[in-house]
């Protein structure tokens, strides 16, 4: 039938089966919150948690967790199989038996209020989620700037084999208050290559205070991973060259220097030590006041002076050969008489 209520009645009437081949046409027909289980979400989006009810699904909570309770046992049965079965009741027909499905109810029920205890004892199937579920999970459940445990959990979900529900669960994290610790969490996952998560990471690293800030960048620079100590290099170059945390690191700058390093890491070492070293000068008549090159300035004099003496030489060269003129004529003039 295409009655989605029968169906799931009968489902939770046959949850105890474990003829494989049956409990996965039992599984087929859970009903499921596609709203709660769907990984994609547009980008401008504010992820927040939000209960959706689905009306095939027991209203009173007690029938909810009971079905969700029957559900942890299927799903603990099932595991990570994945089996196939065809050609029963017709030659065309076939089933899959995996837990996809039992985890979406799951969510299903659990987000149907959003109720806290059905949530937490979802984190324990993390391992049996899908990528989707996972980063469904992280966006419509999470509530971290108001649930310690919730913020833990995604702090952990920092080391997810899928870089989209690392990506997701950083950004999860851009707005709560972080300990040291968790900071430190947030550092330890920039082992990743991932450009985009990377950014994420170090944009919230960057919010940080000083002195929260201090153990993180010591965390990263005394790092195996070069990709850390890129971060760590990154994140001093937002700190004045003066600052007091330029001076306590300098020694393991300076050190980093002598090590094997990619093109790209050397080159943010040697800029940031760059602007440690550079030193502000006063502007003076030496300098020219910061506004133009006394060097330039001294040849052009030069050159204007040998100028001005070649054109007063000239002028007195003019001079004396006009005044020779003058003389002869004088002389011509006064033999005629």
């Amino acid at each position: 039938t295409d009655s989605e209520a029968y169906r799931m009645n009968m489902a939770i009437r046959y949850l105890k089966e474990r003829d494989e081949e049956v409990l996965a046409w039992v599984i087929s027909n859970l009903s499921v919150t596609n709203k709660l289980v769907e990984g994609y979400y547009y980008s401008n989006c504010v992820p927040k948690a939000e209960a959706v009810v689905n009306p095939f699904l027991p209203e009173a909570l007690k029938d909810r967790r009971w079905i969700f309770e029957q559900l942890t046992e299927v799903a603990n049965y099932v595991g990570n199989k994945n089996k196939v079965y065809s050609g029963n009741p017709f030659e065309f027909s076939s089933i899959t038996l995996e837990n996809s499905r039992v985890i979406s109810c799951m969510m299903s029920l659990a987000g149907y209020d959003m109720n806290q205890e059905l949530v937490e004892w979802l984190m324990d199937y993390w391992k049996d989620m899908s990528v989707e579920h996972r980063k469904a999970f992280c966006m419509k459940f999470m509530e971290p700037g108001r649930l310690s445990a919730h913020k833990a959990f995604l702090c952990n979900a920092l080391e997810d084999r899928s870089i989209h529900v690392k990506e997701l669960a950083a950004k999860r994290l851009a707005d709560c208050e972080l300990s040291k610790e968790e900071l430190l969490q947030l550092a330890n996952s920039l082992r990743s290559k991932s450009g985009s998560f990377r950014k994420v990471v170090i944009s919230i690293l960057q919010k940080q205070t000083a002195s929260k800030i201090m153990d993180v960048i010591q965390y990263l620079l005394n790092n195996e991973e070069e990709y850390c100590i890129q971060a760590g290099i990154e994140l001093m170059m937002q700190y004045e060259a003066h600052s007091g945390i330029h001076t306590m690191f300098l020694p393991k700058l300076e050190a980093l220097k002598q090590e094997k390093l990619s093109t790209q890491t050397t080159i943010l070492l040697d800029k940031l030590l760059a602007d440690k070293n550079q030193t502000k000068e006063a502007y003076t008549e030496e300098n020219g006041f910061g506004l133009y090159d006394p060097k330039e300035t001294k040849a052009f004099a030069s050159w204007q002076g040998a100028k001005c003496q070649t054109t007063a030489l000239t002028s007195t060269k003019v001079q004396e050969g006009t005044q020779a003129l003058r003389e002869i004529e004088e002389e011509e003039l006064f033999s005629e008489q």
